[in-house]
């Protein structure tokens, strides 16, 4: 309902402006009171219900939509640009105290992204852009430990995957064999599994509402 009035209204990049600040304050809340739990109690931090994950990748969207706000928008006033900025950090620390690892390289990841997109001209962004793209990958599969210990500095969670240790020297067959010894990894292969085979044995239907987890164990 928001985003629909955000978009027929008039003004409507006024109203898109003001609709990501919002959601930039609730979640930025959200994200410093659970960092500061996760401070306190010395666990991963979360929303009651939402589930460690789910509220990572939460903060990842709104925080990736207050960035690109402020760097690709007019948004009047310092004030609403300085919120926003507060609100992007405030998710990013919010992430890290889910010590969800995922979801802090796909914000990290998009953040630069954003940012390249800023720099480089209009003009020469159809061409830029994939090489940018290309370099990035290119750096990833030579040098991914590089890359990767800056997240594990922001993210104590990450600095070990499938018992690796990241460092700069990790080199990239290294790292998929330990991801691929990672549990969560494992986990959620399995169940992925067992939801194509729910899905090809009742193609229509499903399982039922709320069955999923009562029909696992069978696929």
């Amino acid at each position: 309902w928001f985003a629909r009035r955000a978009f027929v209204e008039d003004g409507r990049t006024a109203a898109i402006d003001a609709l990501v600040l919002n959601l930039g304050i609730i979640f930025g809340t959200m994200a410093l009171a659970t960092s500061a739990a996760a401070l306190v109690t010395g666990s991963r931090g979360s929303m009651p219900g939402w589930g460690a994950n789910v509220f990572a990748n939460a903060l990842c969207v709104v925080g990736f939509l207050c960035v690109a706000t402020v760097l690709h928008r007019r948004v009047v006033g310092r004030g609403r640009r300085a919120l926003l900025w507060l609100a992007a950090v405030a998710c990013l620390a919010g992430i890290v105290s889910t010590g969800t690892r995922v979801a802090l390289v796909l914000y990290l990841v998009a953040f630069l992204a954003v940012v390249v997109v800023r720099v480089v001209p209009r003009g020469l962004r159809f061409v830029a852009l994939p090489i940018l793209a290309a370099v990035a990958v290119a750096l990833f599969a030579a040098v991914p430990g590089v890359l990767l210990e800056v997240v594990a500095e922001v993210s104590p969670r990450a600095q070990s995957v499938g018992g690796v240790t990241i460092d700069r020297t990790v080199t990239l067959p290294r790292l998929v064999e330990a991801v691929g010894r990672e549990s969560s990894v494992r986990t959620r292969l399995a169940l992925w599994r067992a939801s194509l085979g729910m899905a090809q044995a009742y193609p229509v239907t499903g399982v039922g509402w709320g069955q999923w987890n009562w029909s696992k164990d069978r696929f």
